[in-house]
């Protein structure tokens, strides 16, 4: 069963209301504030009632229950198996999960249960022992606010670098990790985990020694025209992004996307694999790049 009503509205917002009864901080005007806040507009009147009223025996007129402890709300089985799913993923098995609780059940999928057709197949290789080290020691370093020393192969050959680790960035287009990290100066870096061929985790580093990265963010506004499912493929497409989206006629939809900046080159190539079923409309200098990776295809 994928859904049960206990795991529904209602029962999470009594449960939230027992768990103040069990720690005898319970009033009216804390039940009505629970509800308002975590229910709908009617169960303000719905749930205060059926309580007090013994209509559900499990608190009294005193604001007093019979549980002696925090209900509790158990995993269900369709639950715990897509659970076992997604920390069975080979990226999800970089960061070392647990899977307590979870050896009575099978995975609810495999990773052959979905074809990516819109993926790069050249992603990182998640089951190289050096690679998967690698990520180790820059979780550490992360987690630790160490520094770390990392040789990688750039464009021009080996490069040696001593950076400050802020944060592991994932590309679903591409398939793959990149460290966000600083020199010491403050340079920026973007570098591909796969290309690191050597890491070395050295000294910490104080909380004044990061600069908080500030991503800047761009706009693009599209005209989609609703054939072969297209709006459907879209909205699944640009799931991550914040959007706007508005139907101009009966198959044409106003799409508008925030996206980083970072990130552009790889929203420019979902784009275009819409081919002419997706216009964009603006801004100029977007289009412009549309236009200029179009134009390259042609050529080649």
């Amino acid at each position: 069963m994928i859904f049960n009503e206990v795991y529904g509205i209602y029962y999470n917002v009594v449960g939230k209301i027992l768990k103040e009864a069990v720690k005898g901080e319970i009033s009216l005007d804390k039940i009505k504030e629970i509800t308002g806040k975590e229910a709908f507009g009617e169960s303000i009147t719905v749930i205060p009632d059926k309580l007090l009223k013994k209509q559900w025996p499990l608190m009294d007129d005193n604001f007093e229950t019979p549980l002696k402890n925090n209900p509790d709300m158990p995993l269900t089985t369709i639950e715990k198996m897509w659970l076992k799913a997604i920390l069975s993923d080979k990226r999800i098995s970089l960061f070392e999960p647990s899977f307590d609780g979870l050896e009575d059940v099978e995975p609810l999928y495999d990773k052959d249960t979905f074809v990516y057709f819109d993926r790069y197949s050249d992603g990182d290789p998640y089951d190289d022992i050096e690679y998967r080290e690698h990520f180790r020691l820059i979780l550490v370093a992360i987690k630790e606010r160490r520094i770390v020393r990392i040789v990688y192969k750039g464009r021009k050959g080996k490069h040696i670098h001593t950076l400050i680790p802020k944060g592991l960035e994932y590309s679903s287009k591409d398939d793959k990790f990149r460290l966000v990290a600083e020199s010491l100066k403050g340079t920026q870096y973007i570098i591909n985990m796969q290309k690191i061929t050597k890491c070395q985790v050295m000294e910490g580093f104080g909380k004044d020694s990061v600069r908080k990265r500030k991503l800047a963010f761009g706009e693009v506004i599209l005209r989609l025209k609703d054939y072969r499912k297209a709006l459907e493929r879209a909205m699944l497409s640009f799931s991550d992004l914040e959007k706007e989206t508005i139907k101009l006629d009966n198959n044409t939809y106003q799409i508008k996307l925030k996206y980083c900046v970072d990130d552009e080159t790889e929203i420019l190539i979902r784009i275009l694999a819409f081919g002419p079923l997706i216009e964009v409309m603006g801004p100029d200098d977007f289009r412009d790049k549309i236009k200029e990776r179009l134009l390259r295809q042609r050529k080649l």
